[in-house]
């Protein structure tokens, strides 16, 4: 009974811990948020912590939110339990398994459900282990079925459960009926197969389950039927052991009763101890740490302190744990949490999450120089390289700060700031800590918004494209355009991408906002070729997401028959980040492309790795100089000099150079200098919209361009 209590019980403990809860509540929602799908995923693959087999998180409307493990499929034997949680006892061809479902509640509000299963092996071993009692002894456990019962595999059915068995047999309730019936004894009885047998039965607990130990009456006797055949005078003495015998039979039952109590104890204890503390490291849950806070508040208010609540996060915890295994997770989460313990004061509370977070309460505070002292202890001290399973390991962590009064007055507004602030740690490159500030709120407020409104303006067509045009120096044709995307937000207004395209790509929405700009290029490139505009490039930008997802040649190829529009008419601008991320399936990628008759250049090149293997192995078609170089050139010779690098660099390698961000003629001059091949920037054109640069190609003349010499519009 205590082995399902348990069950049952650590189900509940891990479905409202605060990861669980927090991430389930904030995507009710954001359901596509990242960040906290991520962190129930997270929590869901510590399920092995908890002795699970299998966990998973579902919405109020049944999708699965996070998951981990195998759910038993088809088990043999399938029946509900009385029990708090909606929990059901299966038995499959590993033996027990125990099915729990229980709801994610906040101030008792179910957010949504977590289903667990458990195996349990110590019920295999109590179904089994009977064979020290006799040849015929048998251990049954069963549950009621209407007027009937299923019974769960015992040694007499090798190996078979029992479906919808009648409880009575020639119209004599079998003993395992008393026991459904809540009862306990010893009884002399027939059994489901017609033999005599001495059976001592109980309920288990309150689940509904009856138990039933029992052993053929010949096998009992049979030593004393020989005896008093060949003794009849010693019949009494002998009729007194066999009532002693049949004692000693049963007692094993009944020590394994008084066990049973004893690990109902143990269980409770140590129910009670999970209840406000983490299984794996021993620290105080979000429970514990909650009620600490409160009462540490209530001091400083009385006392005029100040309390600091730190959300802490180990930085690439999830590298360690997949490439190492979960036990060396474990043992870095252990470690963390003992240095941890010995980096703060007395009266300060660290406190486990769940997954690799941490919360650290610091208590009696003056002014921030005890908290950075504090801080700088902990980023030193979980640095220090320690050895696991052959390996020396070290991690650094991410921390944020929100403190009491200034930020908030509550444990939640604390922590959400908290959390905010650790993200920023973790945007300033890891191994520091951070401070709340009020326009971090503020950020993620615009964050929140943006990203619900990229949501809504995929569905209204709240999308358009402007264009730049590209010029070619030598003759000063217009030879291509880039395609730039702009958001017509009915409140903001024109919102540019840099607002949003980062928003876009964590949420995963630059997917369907990158198909509609492929499609929406090359439909307006094949109107210009319609309207007579020849020999006119469209470039677009192509998001490293858009590449790893891998679909990337069919979006174009759907793209390019949809317009009617010539594939060398196309050009995709990449990164390089782009590029180096696993580089054997960008390859193929690029590689399909190429055979498209697409063009294919590098964006924003100087800025990044500026790897010169990728150029060769790739097969890029144009480098585009980053502006941040074109802009100073004049004036750094720093900047001319790498310009001029990539220009003969490129010119080696058989490739065109373009240059973005001229706004000068005497950049455009120096261009044409160090034998740029094209030029794009507002000098010749800012972005405009599709009717104004339709207009600006029809009256655009060849040779027209700014230069050093000649003024405005003067031919090169």
């Amino acid at each position: 009974m205590e082995i399902i209590d348990r069950g049952w019980q650590d189900s509940f403990n891990f479905a409202n811990q605060p990861l669980p809860q927090d991430a389930v509540h904030a995507l009710l929602d954001t359901p596509f948020d990242p960040t906290w799908r991520s962190r129930l995923q997270r929590a869901a693959k510590a399920a092995p912590e908890f002795g699970f087999s299998a966990l998973a998180f579902i919405s109020l409307a049944g999708s699965s939110l996070a998951e981990d493990g195998s759910f038993a499929q088809s088990p043999d034997l399938d029946v509900p339990l009385n029990a708090p949680a909606s929990s059901r006892l299966l038995w499959t061809k590993h033996g027990f398994v125990l099915h729990t479902r229980v709801p994610v509640r906040r101030q008792d509000a179910v957010l949504g459900f977590m289903e667990a299963e458990r195996p349990l092996p110590q019920m295999d071993e109590a179904l089994h282990d009977t064979t020290h009692l006799g040849e015929t002894a048998d251990f049954a456990i069963c549950a009621a079925a209407g007027e009937n019962m299923h019974c769960f595999p015992l040694r007499s059915t090798q190996g078979n459960v029992l479906r919808n068995y009648p409880r009575n047999i020639a119209g004599q309730p079998l003993p395992m009926s008393h026991a459904l019936a809540g009862k306990s004894g010893v009884v002399h009885a027939r059994d489901y197969r017609g033999r005599d047998v001495i059976a001592a039965y109980r309920p288990m607990g309150d689940t509904g389950l009856g138990t039933v130990l029992k052993i053929d009456s010949a096998e009992l006797y049979q030593p004393l039927a020989a005896t008093l055949w060949e003794l009849p005078a010693i019949l009494l003495p002998l009729m007194t052991m066999g009532f002693l015998l049949l004692r000693l039979q049963v007692m094993p039952l009944v020590r394994k009763m008084a066990e049973e109590i004893g690990e109902r104890e143990k269980a409770e204890k140590y129910i009670r101890f999970l209840a406000y503390h983490d299984a794996l490291t021993g620290l105080p849950n979000r429970l514990q740490i909650q009620e600490r806070f409160d009462q540490a508040a209530d001091c400083a208010q009385r006392n005029g302190s100040r309390l600091a609540l730190v959300f802490l996060d180990l930085d690439g915890f999830k590298r360690i744990n997949d490439s190492l295994g979960h036990s060396a997770g474990d043992a870095v989460l252990k470690e963390a949490a003992a240095r941890l313990r010995d980096s703060v004061r007395n009266g300060d509370t660290v406190s486990r999450q769940g997954g690799d977070e941490f919360l650290i309460l610091l208590t009696d505070l003056g002014d921030d120089a005890v908290i950075t002292k504090i801080m700088d202890q902990i980023l030193t001290r979980q640095m220090a390289p320690f050895h696991c399973e052959g390996i020396d390991l070290s991690t650094s962590v991410s921390m944020g700060i929100a403190v009491y009064p200034d930020d908030g007055r509550d444990f939640e507004t604390l922590l959400k700031k908290a959390d905010m602030a650790m993200y920023q740690a973790k945007d300033s490159g890891r191994n520091t800590y951070r401070f709340h500030n009020p326009q971090m709120s503020l950020d993620v407020i615009e964050h929140l918004q943006i990203y619900h409104g990229l949501r809504r303006a995929i569905d209204r067509d709240e999308f358009v494209l402007y264009y730049q045009p590209q010029i070619d120096l030598a003759s000063g044709r217009i030879t291509g355009a880039e395609a730039l995307l702009r958001w017509q937000e009915p409140e903001r207004g024109l919102v540019t991408p840099g607002r949003f395209i980062a928003i876009a790509e964590e949420s995963g929405l630059i997917t369907p906002i990158g198909e509609w700009v492929l499609e929406e290029a090359c439909r307006q490139a094949a109107a210009w070729c319609q309207m007579g505009v020849s020999n006119l490039v469209v470039a677009v930008n192509i998001s490293a997401v858009q590449f790893l997802r891998g679909n990337l040649d069919d979006s174009v190829v759907r793209a390019l028959e949809r317009s009617g529009l010539a594939a060398d008419l196309l050009e995709l601008e990449l990164t390089e980040s782009a590029l180096i991320h696993n580089t054997e399936n960008t390859l193929g990628v690029v590689r399909r492309l190429k055979s498209l008759g697409v063009k294919l250049s590098i964006d924003d090149f100087g800025t990044g790795y500026s790897n010169l293997a990728y150029l060769r192995r790739f097969a890029v078609d144009k480098i585009k100089i980053d502006q941040s170089f074109v802009r100073d050139m004049l004036d750094d010779p720093n900047d001319a000099a790498i310009i001029r690098a990539i220009i003969q660099m490129a010119r080696t390698l058989n490739l065109k150079t373009i240059a973005e961000g001229v706004e000068h003629e005497r950049t455009l001059d120096a261009l044409r200098r160090c034998q740029c091949d094209e030029v794009q920037g507002y000098h010749i054109s800012e972005p405009l919209p599709t009717d104004q640069f339709t207009r600006f190609l029809l009256t655009w003349r060849e040779g027209w361009i700014h230069t050093a010499e000649g003024g405005k519009r003067a031919k090169c």
